[in-house]
């Protein structure tokens, strides 16, 4: 659950108009590309722009939105050569860049990607989504300081951006920091209530901080939220046990087995826990459980 959220430029930043060559005809197929796009089929987005360059094979507008298509197609290579055609008519058009950013992040070449960010920063340096994609490029790579960095510029930009939020407390749990953690966690929730993991690592950063019964009422949130979430109902288990709720803890620890028996930490933890309420013959039973899959504690 402790992982990054990524939002591509387009789904942000999509140049929505394009001044075409041959007037409102070939204008139309960019237009539709455009809500092809928003709707998630890429395909069909990609023919439309193909249609409209037809007319019009230097518009930068049209090639870096067929280069978003293809990045959120997966295929990078393809939308980096589009992205560096309109670099080659326009190298201050600052979407191509950060969407050539994008499609370098999806090869994994971070560090590519932070560079293509930095140049579309360096020609419009009020776009968040691109502050927001450089701080996960800089978070792949280990620069966890510049990453807050470049959240908070996001944020600045756009104070409700629930992703930013969200990542920048999942930099600072990381880095130990968990009050920070906390508070970008609950603006995260501010946003977006229903984000079940904000609360998980609202709970996770709770129960670092040894602030037990908050990490259980945190926890607690996200099992309403999605009910089949083993690891809420093992962390849930570790945060009741640790507040000398057994009872409670063994039935949250049997739920999340009910979900996935094959946790051998699981099953380790229920066995300590019957041999402290006196259920011996249980509790060895759960810890051969836990040592046929693996566990050598």
């Amino acid at each position: 659950m402790s992982r990054v959220m990524i939002a591509f430029s387009v789904l942000f930043c999509l140049s929505l108009s394009a001044m075409a060559q041959d007037g409102n005809a070939s204008e139309d197929w960019f237009v539709k590309g455009n809500e092809l796009l928003l709707q998630g089929q890429l395909e069909e987005a990609a023919a439309a722009y193909d249609l409209f360059l037809l007319n019009d094979s230097e518009n930068v507008a049209a090639l870096s939105n067929k280069a978003a298509a293809l990045t959120l197609m997966g295929l990078f290579e393809e939308a980096i050569d589009l992205c560096d055609q309109a670099i080659d008519i326009n190298s201050d058009y600052a979407l191509a860049w950060s969407t050539k950013g994008d499609a370098l992040a999806g090869m994994v070449k971070f560090d590519e990607a932070v560079s293509a960010y930095d140049r579309a920063l360096e020609i419009n340096s009020e776009v968040a989504v691109t502050w927001f994609n450089k701080g996960v490029a800089l978070g792949y790579t280990g620069r966890f300081d510049e990453a807050i960095l470049a959240y908070n510029e996001s944020l600045r930009i756009n104070p409700d951006m629930a992703e930013a939020w969200y990542n920048k407390g999942s930099t600072l749990a990381g880095l130990g920091r968990y009050e920070d953690a906390i508070s970008a966690y609950d603006e995260t929730l501010r946003i977006n209530p229903d984000l079940a993991e904000a609360w998980f690592n609202k709970g996770k950063a709770l129960f670092y901080q040894g602030k037990h019964e908050e990490a259980i009422s945190a926890l607690d949130e996200v099992i309403k939220i999605d009910p089949e979430l083993e690891q809420a109902w093992y962390s849930r288990a570790l945060a009741l046990n640790q507040s000398g709720k057994l009872e409670d803890a063994l039935q949250s620890l049997d739920e999340a087995l009910a979900i996935n028996d094959q946790n051998a930490q699981a099953w380790a933890m229920r066995s300590a826990i019957l041999q402290s309420l006196g259920q011996d013959g249980e509790a060895e039973q759960a810890m051969t459980r836990a040592r046929e899959l693996g566990y050598a504690g």
